[in-house]
This record gives structure tokens, sequence and C-alpha cells, in this order.
């Protein structure tokens, strides 16, 4: 079939000069994706590194002519603000991945191991909507959980625990700084869930039953055979989880205030004030190395299976070490304690020594370890729905009140005519305003994020080439660098460019805007795009396309009529999760829109910035969960719970 337009005149061409040349065929279609790259990912960060070493006129316009290590000597300051901040948001961020790596592993164990095939889907359905959801919706739909007069301090108040309730919300609840770290894990609980779910999925059955056979009860056989066959979940989840709290400013704003403090607060006040963008730029270099050590660190072995992680980490070796000598001090204390043998029965097997705390622990886990999970992981996702469900009926509260219910109403939809007029979602023009072009960024993106991620996941999976290793580092720095870091590096590129480039020669700017917004979203939606579509492609049996190229259709012709079918399940997983990522996202945005564009989760930012939470922000969260929940199951019933949830 001869195809009449000029894209597929040169696509063809193009295959058909590449046809046998297969390290070409893979450089031609990562082409795009490396240069693009290039282009938003990388060169942008080497300028934020140089901009950190730029200085301020007196007219308070950048000056790159006279270059001083002021800015870095501050942000390295050890009695800095700037270091300050990062011990402490390094140490928030570590309690965040820890506390989230304790929270999860029951989940994901029961999810994996325990769970039947028939409920499976349906609770990985329940833990990934979250995931889909606009954090800013998540840590809104918490505020009356968290405040001194919400829902759990009334219930103290109830049980004549007053006092009680004052201390812990005094110490824990909104307004103070300790509630960050608990609102980090709730928050993002889903991405340690997803990649330990995987890990501990694939570890064989047999592994464990040999372990119990030989006389390992389950705590032992928890410790020495699943814990260390988890380890590429683990590492993953943790990098995931302390990344996105190391960046985080969102939270800590809207949650503790001033008293919360991070240093990613810090990185975006200095970006908003005039005179202060060479010292944000260094102090967010402190925050871009270690993402770059950790991106390292990912990239040499999260890919290795666990037994060989294990041995490769020296580290994680010694931890091991120290985690036995403190199990021998628990479980070990005495003497004359019975020993299992675990051997041929000969009498030179290992004893295995079971202490009294161990041995109870074995019997509870034999006669309600199922229960216990099941009863977790129900109290977990009440945690997550109950909070969002109560977003949603408070909605349709009719009084300005998103704790105590008065009457049924539909205003803060449609408002009302007449001399009584309120604020509503499809009423207010600037929420209005601020949905379109969210639905229309997150289209646009959607489109440019396909176009340029398909070609790719077909270069990395089905060829070998040079420029392979840079678009994989590419891929990882997209998936796991914080939001802030990506905003801050793509508003510098653009200062940059137009101080130095588009101003002095052609008298014209890059305006912030659609297109720079653009840009930042398909620059973290790429990686996406490419992650989903690489599992697809190399789950497609290739033998079909080689059928129809023995009958004669070209490679164009074969991509189009039997490619592109057989994965279309991860292209529409692939666009429905760049879509909702795209039109979710905050802190890109709002470094890049400019003046005059909203969308609607940077203006749910700026009202709750300004902690005025009212049931008109109700119902756009609904609009937002309500879309999020289509999405999941329009992704599941194609992927029939596949590609989409696999880390």
């Amino acid at each position: 079939m001869a195809t009449s337009s000029v894209t597929g005149k040169v696509a063809r061409r193009v295959a058909l000069y590449t046809s046998g040349r297969e390290s070409l065929k893979g450089e031609v279609l990562s082409a795009t994706s490396s240069l693009w790259f290039l282009l938003f990912l990388l060169l942008p960060m080497v300028i934020v590194v140089f901009f950190g070493f730029a200085t301020i006129n007196t007219d308070l316009t950048i000056s790159y002519n006279r270059l001083t290590l002021d800015n870095y000597r501050f942000a390295l300051n050890p009695l800095g603000i700037v270091t300050r901040l990062t011990i402490r948001t390094v140490l928030v961020a570590v309690v965040a991945a820890a506390g989230a790596l304790a929270a999860s592993f029951p989940i994901s164990y029961y999810l994996a191991r325990v769970c039947s095939e028939k409920y499976r889907s349906i609770l990985l359905n329940l833990i990934v909507v979250p995931f889909w959801i606009s954090f800013v919706v998540q840590v809104y739909a918490i505020y009356p959980w968290v405040q001194r007069q919400g829902y759990f301090g009334l219930f103290f108040d109830w049980l004549g625990l007053g006092g009680f309730a004052d201390w812990l919300f005094g110490n824990f609840g909104f307004g103070s700084p300790n509630i960050v770290a608990p609102a980090l894990i709730y928050i993002w609980l889903p991405f340690m869930i997803l990649p330990l779910f995987t890990a501990l999925l694939k570890i064989d059955p047999a592994l464990i039953e040999a372990a119990q056979d030989l006389g390992a009860g389950k705590w032992k056989t928890f410790w020495n055979v699943t814990f260390p066959l988890s380890y590429n979940g683990v590492i993953t989840g943790t990098i995931l989880v302390f990344i996105t709290a190391f960046g985080s400013f969102v939270e800590p704003k809207l949650l503790a205030g001033q008293s919360g403090t991070l240093v990613g607060n810090y990185i975006y006040d200095a970006f908003l004030k005039f005179g202060y963008l060479p010292n944000g730029a260094a102090a967010s270099v402190v925050v871009l190395i270690p993402t770059i050590v950790l991106l390292y660190f990912y990239v040499a072995y999260a890919e290795a299976a666990g037994t060989e992680f294990r041995k490769k980490s020296r580290l994680l070796d010694a931890l091991a070490r120290l985690r036995d000598r403190i199990l021998d001090a628990l479980f070990r204390r005495s003497k004359g304690q019975p020993a299992t043998s675990m051997g041929d029965g000969d009498g030179t097997g290992m004893r295995v020594v079971r202490g009294p705390l161990e041995r109870r622990y074995d019997q509870v886990a034999a006669k309600y370890g199922k229960r216990i999970l099941q009863v977790y992981v129900l109290l977990v996702l009440a945690a997550f729905y109950v909070p969002l469900a109560q977003v949603v009926v408070f909605s349709f509260n009719h009084d300005n009140n998103i704790i105590i219910w008065s009457s049924f109403d539909t205003r803060w939809y449609l408002s009302p005519k007449g001399p009584t007029q309120v604020r509503s979602l499809f009423s207010d023009p600037d929420m209005t305003g601020a949905l379109w072009n969210s639905l229309g960024i997150g289209l646009a993106v959607t489109l440019l994020s396909l176009a340029i991620g398909l070609p790719a996941a077909m270069a990395i999976v089905r060829y070998r080439y040079g420029s392979k290793p840079f678009l994989n580092l590419m891929l990882y720095t997209g998936l796991v660098m914080p939001s802030i870091i990506m905003g801050i590096s793509i508003l510098v590129f653009i200062t940059f460019l137009n101080d130095l480039y588009l101003g002095p020669y052609t008298h014209s700017q890059w305006l912030l805007g659609y297109s720079s917004i653009i840009v930042g979203h398909v620059t973290f939606c790429i990686p996406i795009v490419i992650v989903v579509l690489i599992v697809s492609l190399k789950e497609f049996d290739r033998s079909i396309e080689e059928a129809a190229m023995n009958l004669g259709a070209d490679e164009i012709t074969t991509f189009l009529r039997v490619t592109v079918p057989n994965i279309m399940p991860g292209l529409i997983s692939a666009a429905l999760l760049s879509f909702t990522f795209s039109f979710s996202e905050v802190i890109v945005t709002d470094f890049l829109k400019g003046q005059g564009i909203e969308t609607l989760p940077v203006v749910f930012w700026a009202t709750l910035s300004k902690k005025i939470p009212t049931p008109e922000l109700n119902a756009a969260s609904t609009l937002i969960l309500g879309l999020s929940a289509l999405f999941v199951l329009i992704s599941n019933r194609i992927q029939k719970g596949g590609t989409g949830f696999r880390f």
C-alpha cells in the first residue's frame, strides 16, 4: 500500500537506507529522544552548575562575564542556612524512605506471596490509583485529618483525651515540622510498594520451601531468603522515595509552613526573588549532586539480580552482618536453647538455633500471619481512600466547610443564580481556564511524548548502537530527577538562552508560557513512555513481523499494520500515564508557566498556599479523582493488570 504523505515517504526512504544496518537504524530511531534529552535535560543541568558562578549587577540583571565562587561558598558554608536545610532534608528523606520501606513491605509481600490471583489485580488497582492522583490533591485530602479541629481531634475530645490530642497535634499535626516525614511516607508509599511487589513476585517459591524443609522457620526464611532476593525492589523503591522526598517543597509548605522548611523551599523562594537566581542555582546543585550519585548507584546495581547485587555490595554485606548481630542479641540470649537441625539427618548438618521470641513469632505467623496481613492491607487502603472519599462527599456540602456536613448541594460545581454567588468549579473563569489549559497541555504532551518515546523504545529493545548507553542514562535521569531540579534547570536554560543568544543575536526572547510548560512536561514524560513501551515490545512476538515481511510488506507497512496494533495496549497505557502526569504536575509547571497561564493543579497550589481551603477545591479534586480512576480502569482493562503496573 502506497503512502502518499511526505512523512510516510521520508520514513520509507530512511527504512530503505538503513536496511541491514542495525547500528545505524538504532541511531536513527533514538536520535530525536537523544537530542531532546541533550537539549532539555543534560545541557540545562550543566548550565545550572555554570549559572551558580554568575553575578548580579546593580540593576538586578545577571552578569556572565564576572564569575564568582561566592554563591557556592555560601551554599557550602558548614554553618550556613543551605547546609543546615540540606542536613534536615537528608534526615527527612532518610526517615521517609525507611518508613516507606517498613510500611510497604507487608503490603507487597501479601500481594506477591499470599494474596490469591482472584483478588490481586483488584488490590493492585487500589494501590495504583493514588499513584495517578496529583500529590497536591492527596495533601489537601488529609487536611481535615491532621488538624487539631479535624476528625481525629474531635474524636479524642469525645473520648475525653483532649490533653493527649493537644500534645499529639502540637508535635505531629498540621503546622509542626514533624508532620513532613509521615506525610511524605503516606503520599509516596506506592513508589515503594510497586517495585517491592515486582521483586517479591519474581522469587521462586521452591527456594522458600527448601529453606523451610531444612528447618528454617518463617523468621529465618524471611531474613535469609525472602529479603535478600528482594534487594532489587528495596533499592529501587528506596531511591525513588528518597529522591522524591529530597526534592520536595510543596508538602512542607502546605503542611508545616515555615517550621518545616527544607532545602527545596529555600531554592524555590530564591528563584522567586530578583537578584537571587545564581544563589538559588548554587543551592540547587547541592540537591543535584546527591541525585546524580544515587542515579549512578541505581544504574550500576539496581538491575542486577538480588543475589548478585548482594555479592557486589560491601555496604549491604556489612549491614547484613550488623543486622545478624542485633537479631542474635534479641533472639539468642540464653545458651541452652533448642536447636533445629538443617542437613541430611546424619548429624553433620547446620544446627539452627531459635530463641523463644523467634519461636513465638513463627507460631503467630503460621497461625495468624495471613489474617494480620489482610487487616494491615485493609487499614492502609482505608488510609488512602477514606480521606479521598471525604473530599468527594464534601464537594457536595452546602456550607463552606470541609469538616462539618450541613446539607447536600451542587453549588461548588455550578454556582446557583441569585445574589448569593459563590466560587464554583465550572462557574469560576480562573478555574475553568486552568482546567482547559491542563487538558490542552496534557494532550499536546501526550502526543509529543509518544512520537518521541516509541522509536526510542524500539531502538533500546531491538538494536545495539553507540549512543545507547547515553540514552539509557538519560532515561534513568529523567525518571528519578526531582521535579524542582527539572523545573529549575529548564528555567535557567531558557534564561541563559535568552541572555546570551536569542536577545543579542535575534533580538527575540523565548517567553515562558505554553511552549516552556510543554517542553518541561515532555522531558519527564518521555522516560515514562519508553519504560512502558519497552515492556510491551519485549513481550511482542517478532515472528509475526517476519511473517508479514515474508508476504511482501515493507518495514513501514509492517510497523503500522502489525507492530502498532499488537503493542496498542502499551501505547494506550503510556498515553494515559503521560496525560495524567502532565495534567497533575505542579512544580515544573509553576517554574515554567510565565505570567497569565495557570493549570488546575497550580491553582490548587496557589490557593492552598494562602491557607484558604474551600469546597470548590473539593469539587476540583473530585474531577481529578474521577479522571484518575477512569484512566486506571481503562489501563487495567486493556492490559489485564499488566504493563501499566510493572517496575
